[in-house]
């Protein structure tokens, strides 16, 4: 689980890495370039964990990311 619920008693013991990466089609003009910040996105369906550690991370760096699409579920 990667945000448990912080009312609940729970010892948290983190035990592999997961990064969080942006991946493009091989064509596409930034393809090994720094992550352009007007390019559209794709975004994790509302209620995700990776979209909320994704959307604080954006809050804390004063960046709003255009969103073309929301998926529905995993």
């Amino acid at each position: 689980m990667m945000l448990p619920p912080d009312s609940l008693p729970l010892q948290r013991v983190p035990f592999l890495s997961n990064p969080l990466v942006v991946i493009a089609a091989r064509q596409h003009p930034l393809q090994g370039q720094s992550l352009a910040l007007e390019q559209r996105r794709l975004t994790r369906e509302q209620g995700s964990g990776t979209r909320k550690v994704a959307e604080q991370h954006f809050a804390e760096c004063g960046f709003v990311p255009k969103v073309a699409m929301s998926l529905g579920s995993s």
